[in-house]
């Protein structure tokens, strides 16, 4: 993905994330901001359930 600078990680990966499906296995970014933003995102939207998986026996 390529954009300008004025738009946020936390906004760029928010398209990305609500394009997949399935299981999300690792989150990483280039820093520390960038992990944040990206959890926020993740149980703002609910989808920490992918994220924070509990496989069922």
């Amino acid at each position: 993905m390529v954009r300008n600078n004025d738009v946020s990680d936390e906004e760029a990966f928010s398209e990305v994330l609500d394009a997949l499906e399935g299981e999300i296995a690792q989150v990483s970014g280039t820093g520390h901001t960038t992990s944040i933003s990206l959890m926020k995102r993740l149980v703002k939207e609910e989808q920490k359930s992918r994220f924070l998986h509990e496989k069922m026996p």
